[in-house]
């Protein structure tokens, strides 16, 4: 999750234990300029997609981010693995540049926009899914869905179709905490005005997350100014929705089916927990590994990692090991590919 902001408003949506401190980063602070900007507005069907391809190189791989989060946090990530491959992130339906889609922000419209977004862009298949967070229910109903256009996926602090109920059990406090979201960001969205909420503003400093450590001061005013539209608090209220009240679990558990020899790695932000550890925070990190662990089950070539030293985005904490995880996948897939 986000930081301060960024980090707590995700992982109770999410269903992901916020027990790990997320360490603040080192210099240099990521200040590129090609997230301050669209790269390239793609039509859909009567509205555009922000989508950013950038390097050479197949599988392509494709970068779905965690709740409302823009193509900014893969912002350690993409430059590196773009080197000597095809890196491709995207914002989905009302997120950064993207506008808005006015339909849920379920797990079958994003897979639906998403499949759309490629193929109207002339980015072919196969393609190696990395998902962060909420968008690793996204890619794996990709994946189950559309299994002949994936070559292998990456999933990162993932979330999982059966976290609520396993974590309502280990804590009865959490369904409180995830209405909590769901009730801030619907009244977040009712106030809004037209025209965004001003900077300054009581709505601003309630409804906008806070500056990030991660990000230049250029690049943090860029994204307070997105979050602070009206499409994009609208937007926001459609993902978490969709989330907490269960319509993507649902979605992923019914079409869950088995991935074959396809690379699957998924990385956690932790390590194995202690089995005899005791009280809350011991029993949210286990119910999250088992979680993760219950996801590798899906392919035969599935590796499950813990991360130390990161908070819930691994990818802009310890990005050296997403792009690790990442390039591993490609080589598995381009092996099982053979010649041509």
């Amino acid at each position: 999750m986000r930081g301060s902001g960024f980090a707590a408003i995700a992982l109770a949506a999410c269903g992901l234990a916020a027990t790990a401190a997320v360490p603040q980063p080192k210099p240099p602070i990521l200040d590129d300029a090609a997230y301050s900007h669209p790269q390239r507005l793609v039509d859909v069907g009567g509205r555009r997609i922000n989508l950013y391809c950038r390097g050479r190189g197949g599988p392509t791989v494709v970068l779905d981010s965690g709740l409302s989060d823009p193509t900014l946090v893969w912002g350690a990530v993409q430059p590196a693995l773009s080197r000597d491959l095809r890196v491709c992130a995207y914002d989905r339906a009302g997120i950064g540049f993207s506008d808005p889609s006015g339909r849920a922000g379920d797990s079958r419209n994003i897979v639906g926009d998403l499949r759309a977004l490629l193929r109207a862009a002339g980015v072919p298949p196969p393609y190696v899914l990395v998902g962060h967070s909420y968008g690793g229910l996204n890619v794996r109903l990709f994946a189950y869905e559309h299994s002949a256009e994936v070559a292998g996926l990456v999933l990162i602090d993932p979330a999982h179709e059966d976290a609520d109920a396993r974590y309502t059990a280990a804590d009865p406090t959490w369904a409180a905490s995830n209405a909590r979201r769901l009730t801030r960001d619907r009244a977040c969205a009712a106030r809004v005005p037209p025209e965004g909420f001003a900077e300054g503003s009581e709505g601003f400093a309630t409804c906008v997350v806070p500056a990030e450590a991660w990000f230049s001061p250029r690049l943090n005013a860029v994204r307070r100014r997105l979050e602070a539209r009206r499409s994009f608090q609208l937007a926001q209220v459609l993902e978490v929705e969709s989330l907490t009240l269960g319509v993507s679990d649902a979605q992923v558990r019914a079409a869950r089916r088995p991935l074959g020899a396809r690379p699957l790695i998924v990385l956690s932000s932790l390590e194995a927990p202690a089995p005899d550890a005791t009280g809350t925070t011991a029993a949210h990190d286990r119910v999250q590994w088992a979680l993760h662990e219950d996801l590798i089950a899906d392919s035969v070539r599935g590796e499950h990692e813990g991360v130390a030293r990161t908070g819930h985005y691994i990818q802009l904490d310890r990005p050296e090991i997403v792009v690790d995880a990442v390039r591993r996948v490609v080589r598995t897939a381009r092996l099982a590919r053979g010649p041509g």
